[in-house]
């Protein structure tokens, strides 16, 4: 995904940035910097890269951390402060727009139902599927690495009730 070509990134925005020294220039190239920055202390604190999953919660706590100093310094009328909030909204744009987009509530609790019945075919009880939280939950994450477990697991919760009160 990003890993392998944050060099390649980076190259690019240092020649652009050599080419036309602009504000934007120069917070593309850090942009790319702060992102190798945080790969290469995911790597040396023991997490394997290239990895996709990986790689999207590294630029999801980034962009957390983004969208919280917005926040901060929107409290701010300090001219530092509001240059640090325009880098760090420019720095959540960039980032939004390399994490894939984030599923409806709805497809979450469709792609759930779908992974319940194909735990169900295995394990017919339903007094089992409980018990089968965990795996409902990895099977939806591998097609939406996002969503949200506990939308998941109240998913399971009302299947369960539903299929109960039968």
């Amino acid at each position: 995904m990003v890993y392998e070509s944050l060099d390649k990134y980076i190259a690019s925005a240092m020649k652009t940035k050599a080419e036309c020294p602009t504000k934007s220039s120069e917070m593309v190239l850090n942009f790319w910097k702060a992102i190798k920055t945080e790969m290469v202390n995911a790597v040396h604190n023991g997490i394997e890269l290239p990895n996709q999953q990986e790689e999207l919660k590294i630029l999801r706590r980034m962009l957390k951390q983004r969208k919280n100093a917005i926040d901060e310094f929107s409290k701010s009328d300090t001219e530092n402060a509001k240059l640090n909030k325009e880098v760090n909204e420019f720095e959540a744009d960039m980032l939004t727009q390399l994490l894939p987009p984030e599923p409806s509530e709805e497809d979450v609790k469709n792609e759930t139902v779908a992974c319940i019945c194909a735990v169900m075919e295995q394990d017919n009880e339903i007094k089992n599927l409980q018990q089968h939280t965990k795996d409902i939950i990895s099977l939806v994450k591998e097609k939406y690495t996002n969503a949200d477990n506990g939308l998941i697991a109240r998913t399971i919760k009302e299947y369960i009730d539903i299929y109960n009160k039968q």
